[in-house]
């Protein structure tokens, strides 16, 4: 692919999940570097784990990120200011916004911030943020069942329709 190319809206979708994945030479296949100059990404989940991993890979294909995460706390999250210290010298920018996908409100509040950061449409959304329950199913109450529907299946779906 030409650097003056820009990918196609299949190669931003399936490059995400290799992204955070052990092969970034595959990943650099997909989308070489500089890629992404121009496109926003805007990534839930992000202050740990495959969402603050593909942030910070997308930010050095030039993407630019906006990075969110639940209790913000106005930017001084310890995780917030480690990655904006991490992608500092990347060669896409990195912002921070604060959603929390089981508060619609924020959800709302949060996609359109993230809106303003990117001046208009987000070219790509990656819906990361998740819980995880473990062990079997019959020890789980039914609160935490709730709030692992809430925020794996319910905020997807809340952050599919708000973008």
């Amino acid at each position: 692919m030409s650097r003056s190319a820009r990918p196609s809206r299949r190669a931003l979708l399936a490059a995400a999940p290799l992204a955070a994945a052990a092969a970034p030479a595959l990943a650099a296949e997909v989308l070489p570097a500089g890629a992404l100059k121009g496109r926003t990404v805007l990534i839930t989940g992000a202050s740990s784990g495959f969402g603050r991993l593909t942030a910070l890979h997308l930010a050095s294909l030039g993407a630019h990120v906006i990075a969110s995460m639940r209790n913000l706390q106005g930017g001084r999250r310890p995780e917030a200011v480690s990655l904006k210290a991490e992608a500092a010298d990347l060669p896409g920018r990195l912002d921070l916004v604060e959603i929390d996908v089981v508060r619609p409100d924020q959800v709302i509040s949060g996609v359109a911030a993230a809106e303003r950061l990117a001046g208009g449409g987000l070219d790509v959304l990656v819906s990361n943020a998740g819980i995880g329950l473990s062990g079997p199913l019959e020890l789980h109450d039914e609160a935490a069942m709730e709030a692992e529907f809430q925020t794996n299946l319910l905020g997807g779906l809340r952050m599919a329709r708000a973008v």
